[in-house]
């Protein structure tokens, strides 16, 4: 794996406790830029990302989002980060084709597990 990966949270809470765990998190790993649902065009325009982190909580539908990453950086991997887990949320989400749904309850080492297996 190389040595550092550029992660983009698409969030318009990037400081609630899940996405602070978020960027705790995947410093190992490399830099995570926040834009909002807005900003994301012009976010993906201005750089690649490995991956895209979706707040599932804090944009208008996931999936829509989702489809939108896949659409304008197809190299770009996508993870849908949620509070509580849905199985019908989470259905539409991978149909959009999101790598992982991820519960933002889970552990630094949990995540960090998570990202490692989608970016393999």
């Amino acid at each position: 794996m190389p040595a550092s990966y550029h992660f983009l949270l698409v969030s318009d809470s990037p400081d609630d406790y899940g996405n602070q765990m978020l960027r705790e998190a995947l410093v190992v790993l490399g830099s995570l830029q926040v834009t909002s649902e807005g900003e994301l065009i012009r976010s993906l325009q201005e750089q690649s990302y490995d991956v895209a982190i979706v707040d599932a909580g804090a944009v208008t539908s996931a999936p829509e989002v989702v489809s939108q990453i896949r659409e304008l950086d197809p190299d770009t991997k996508t993870v849908v980060v949620t509070a509580s887990k849905h199985w019908k949320v989470a259905r539409g989400i991978f149909r959009a084709g999101a790598m992982d749904y991820l519960s933002k309850s889970l552990s630094k080492d949990e995540i960090l597990v998570s990202f490692r297996k989608v970016l393999e």
